[in-house]
């Protein structure tokens, strides 16, 4: 393998990771606003 598929492997995975890592925050943040198991409730806006 050369030194350009190399970063284009590296970019993809990069590129992979961010988007699973976005996803999985969403999720998480979207279970906890809305559920019976919520940390705190929301402060009330003013």
């Amino acid at each position: 393998m050369d030194q350009t598929t190399v970063q284009t492997i590296i970019e993809g995975g990069i590129l992979v990771a961010l988007v699973w890592i976005g996803s999985s925050t969403a999720s998480i943040a979207k279970n906890t606003s809305s559920g019976d198991n919520k940390p705190k409730d929301p402060p009330d806006p003013k």
